[in-house]
């Protein structure tokens, strides 16, 4: 009985000390909560003496100061500014603050679905001004939007306006960034001929340096893809030519001359591409990219191999090997034991070819399984996606049935209210009709009740 009486006192100030625990979390919740009320309050306070635009503005430049610190509280100067261009019918700031909402969900949370909706709003409030500046902005977002989606016909359509509106507007800069834009995406489509002709059109607007040096990079690719590998070593050199200083152009140019040495080697030309791997080698070891540097020594190797030097190409895969076993990337050791095997085989080493080969079936074989683990769990990752994607269609589709069977019953009580006033005001009007005829033959009565008495009185 003692111990009972024990047990029950520990459960009773366990359970207690939970509700304790439970109560001063929420409290902190409360806390921080009415916090962020009261410090929004004070703020509408603070400018509730300025007219409607400025505190638009206000509330905007605070939401941009915020957006990088506390996204959640930015979010409600923003949501508060678009309020205000809601209740004065400021259709200009509405239509760019709703803009300014689809982008943060775009570049922010890649919220793709909210932000197209907030695009698609501020889309639908723009095309009612007169004034389209704020509509190449708009399509562009939404070409990036369906970019994301993977539906690159929308997207090119939505780019395609884009470049209209700024062509109209003569907007040079943004036409020359929506070419490049829709050249990305028919290069996705292997649209290369297209593309060509989006990239080589874009050289007419001017483009800096940076921007060079990528048009000229993607006719190369565009160029490689179709096997007309000269011109494609032709624009990777002039890409290099624009890649400027510093690091980023070091990185610049350490992509060109990857382009520039595979190409060589599907031109048969593998001692040019060994001088560009040489200097490859060089700006990679500068930069200390010892990853890339692993993937540049193979192909160096590979080069060596088809121009039949097997001692140099033994020497530098060793070294591929040494460099990505430090850094773990089996996807590249897999390959160089391959190599490796090739190698010792053609030199009639054929313990070491075997000794390799056995090296390159484990890790092969160790790959696949990680790869089906992660196909796995791709598949649940998917199942979940589509889910939660099937799951939100059901809520829209839910939201619609219910605005409309709203408004429908608006519908319907609206037409049975106007009835229900036309019933009142007819039977109104027969009262008032009755009313009428009763007060005509009481007259009439009154009338003929004078005139008997007159002719009475005559008598």
């Amino acid at each position: 009985m003692k111990r009972l009486k024990v047990f029950c006192s520990v459960r009773l100030a366990t359970k207690i000390r939970l509700l304790v625990l439970i109560c001063s979390l929420s409290l902190s919740t409360y806390i921080a909560v009415g916090q962020e009320l009261e410090s929004f309050r004070n703020f509408e306070n603070s400018i509730e003496h300025l007219n409607f635009k400025n505190q638009i503005d206000t509330l905007v430049r605070t939401y941009e100061f915020m957006v990088n610190k506390d996204h959640r509280e930015s979010m409600v100067y923003l949501d508060r500014a678009i309020d205000l261009c809601k209740q004065i019918n400021y259709r200009e700031g509405l239509a760019l603050h709703l803009m300014r909402k689809g982008n943060y969900f775009l570049v922010i949370t890649g919220d793709y679905l909210n932000a197209e909706d907030y695009l698609l709003k501020s889309l639908e409030v723009a095309l009612t001004l007169d004034d389209k500046r704020l509509l190449p902005g708009l399509y562009n977002r939404l070409g990036g939007v369906n970019f994301g989606y993977g539906k690159f016909e929308e997207s090119i359509l939505y780019f395609n306006k884009a470049r209209s509106v700024a062509e109209e507007l003569g907007r040079h800069d943004e036409i020359l960034n929506f070419s490049i834009n829709l050249a990305v995406i028919e290069m996705k489509l292997e649209h290369y001929e297209i593309a060509k002709r989006e990239l080589k059109s874009c050289l007419d607007f001017s483009p800096d340096n940076d921007q060079l040096s990528k048009i000229y990079n993607n006719l190369g690719i565009c160029n490689a893809r179709l096997k007309v590998y000269d011109s494609a070593v032709y624009y990777y050199q002039q890409s290099m030519k624009f890649c400027g200083d510093g690091n980023n152009g070091k990185r610049c140019k350490m992509s060109a001359l990857n382009n520039i040495a595979v190409s060589q080697i599907h031109q048969g030309k593998d001692r040019e591409a060994l001088k560009s791997y040489a200097t490859l080698e060089e700006i990679a070891r500068d930069l200390g990219q010892t990853q890339l540097l692993s993937q540049i020594l193979l192909n160096q190797g590979i080069s060596y191999y088809n121009i039949e030097e097997y001692d140099s190409a033994l020497e530098v895969v060793y070294q591929a090997k040494s460099i990505a076993k430090r850094n773990a990337q089996n996807l590249e050791l897999k390959t160089i034991y391959l190599k490796l095997s090739e190698i010792y085989d053609i030199k009639n080493d054929f313990d070491s070819a075997f000794v390799y080969y056995k090296h390159f079936i484990n890790l092969k074989d160790s790959l696949n399984d990680l790869e089906n683990t992660k196909n796995t769990e791709d598949l649940i990752a998917k199942y979940e996606s589509e889910k939660k994607e099937k799951k939100i269609i059901l809520l829209q589709q839910e939201k619609l049935r219910r605005e409309v069977e709203i408004r429908n019953k608006e519908s319907i009580f609206n037409q049975k209210l106007l009835a229900d006033s036309l019933q009142y005001q007819k039977k109104e009007n027969e009262i008032l009709a009755l009313k009428g005829k009763n007060e005509v033959q009481q007259v009439m009565l009154e009338k003929n009740e004078i005139e008997k008495k007159q002719r009475e009185s005559q008598i």
